[in-house]
């Protein structure tokens, strides 16, 4: 089979219940195409990520192929070491984390992984799979740093990082309150929102500090929380230059910003996941209200119609329990029953998840 474009790679892969050599030689001549330019790389990338899913698909005598193209895609997480050459077996160690036990960093992670290991002030804007946070983790576990604030928007996500750093109390008292004092003898991370930071008067000298989610510094966005975000960014630059702002599909940063501080910024598509999207075609010519509203009609039927657990992200914890009680309204006008029982036995874990409304499943 020729494979001529993305769309029909895809659609092989999904539709396909068994995969044989030649289809599996040519779509493996197809991806290693799209990976040996730079515009089309991310397709590659896709087209490996979608393989290595439909693993048990693909042909035995062609798997070290794939293998050679899943590292050439950067994706070292999922390398086999057990295909590699002894020069691509070097490369693989190179990526893996000094830090994090048997932890592989992906090619892109690596990048910013050396420029934060060298105290360099990192700005990234990547997709949610980018894995962000993980370099978060590499940072503590090196102790380059003795005192750090993590700034993170709603509180699930800090208790979250809280339990992902427990490992590290023997080096680091875990700050999450603003009752707390920091520990003289040890090293401190302060797990607060914004607000927190602002209000919070024992910190001692900050040494670096992260910003998850940094695009909601901006005073243009609708969110109340911007204003106390910016008091605490500008409250820990006068302790330190050296930070960590990381969050997805920001498009540009003030050129006077990164001449400030001589920052990397780096703007990224990479991802470890592959994803379906589905477009919902608005029209621009509208009121914002009925645009609003229009967007929630069909979100609202897409979700009717899905069987698969749903994530909807919002902008607030308020925005979240509206949004879902409006769901609720819909499927009782409606008259879709199936879906209310779950999401009734499921709405309490509104209050536990800030910026994410949770809906199960229809039964």
């Amino acid at each position: 089979m020729n494979f001529l474009d993305v769309k029909n790679a895809i659609s092989f892969l999904s539709n396909t219940s068994e995969i044989t050599y030649d289809d599996s030689f040519e779509l493996s001549r197809f991806c290693s195409i799209l990976l040996s330019n730079k515009e089309s790389e991310n397709q590659g990338r896709d087209i490996v990520i979608r393989v290595l899913d439909a693993w048990d698909k693909i042909p035995e005598n062609t798997k070290p192929i794939w293998n050679q193209l899943t590292e050439a895609a950067g994706l070292y997480p999922y390398v086999n070491p057990l295909y590699l050459s002894e020069s691509a077996a070097l490369r693989y160690e190179y990526h893996k984390s000094p830090f994090l036990k048997d932890v592989y960093l992906h090619a892109e992670q690596q990048e910013l992984s050396i420029e934060l290991q060298n105290k360099r002030s990192v700005v990234v804007s990547a997709p949610t799979s980018f894995g962000k946070s993980l370099l978060i983790e590499e940072i503590i576990a090196s102790k380059i740093y003795r005192q750090i604030v993590i700034i993170q928007p709603t509180l699930a996500l800090l208790d979250e990082t809280r339990k992902k750093l427990l490992k590290y109390r023997n080096a680091y008292k875990i700050v999450v309150s603003t009752n707390q004092i920091p520990d003289e003898t040890k090293g401190n991370i302060f797990l607060f929102t914004g607000e927190r930071v602002v209000e919070y008067v024992n910190f001692p000298q900050i040494e670096f500090f992260v910003i998850d989610e940094f695009y909601k510094l901006s005073l243009d966005r609708d969110d109340d929380r911007a204003i106390s975000l910016n008091q605490a960014f500008h409250k820990l630059l006068r302790f330190t230059d050296k930070f960590y702002l990381l969050g997805p599909m920001i498009k540009n940063i003030p050129t006077s910003f990164k001449e400030k501080f001589d920052l990397m910024w780096f703007p990224t598509e990479f991802t470890t996941v592959a994803v379906d999207e589905k477009s919902l075609e608005i029209q621009d010519k509208i009121k914002a209200s009925e645009k609003r509203a229009l967007k929630e009609q069909k979100l609202f039927e897409l979700l009717s119609q899905t069987n698969e657990q749903t994530l909807i992200y919002c902008s607030s914890p308020n925005k979240a329990t509206t949004l879902c009680l409006e769901f609720v309204d819909f499927l009782k006008a409606n008259e879709i029953k199936s879906n209310l029982r779950n999401i009734s036995e499921e709405f309490y874990k509104l209050k536990y998840c800030s910026t994410v409304v949770y809906m199960v499943p229809r039964a």
